[in-house]
């Protein structure tokens, strides 16, 4: 989890070992950071990237409550941002 206060945003990532894949605990574990950051760090968004081909990382953020976000120019094409 990375916060840019001058920006008053979080952008978070995430790794799961691939024998927990499909258990549903990183969606919860997500929607719990997005939690906490809201009430204690009082962000104006969190945002998180995927790469474009990594719908199962992509699937995360939108069973947390995040939604995709076309790229800002200039933004390399092979991620997908989300934001809530």
């Amino acid at each position: 989890m990375e916060a840019a206060p001058e920006h008053s945003r979080v952008e978070l990532g995430y790794v799961l070992a691939q024998e927990y894949w499909g258990t549903g605990l990183m969606p919860e574990a997500v929607r719990r950071v997005i939690r906490f950051c809201f009430e204690r760090m009082d962000p104006n968004r969190v945002e998180a990237r995927c790469i474009a081909k990594n719908t199962a990382s992509a699937r995360v953020m939108e069973k947390a409550g995040m939604s995709y976000e076309a790229p800002y120019a200039g933004a390399s094409t092979s991620r997908a941002p989300t934001g809530i």
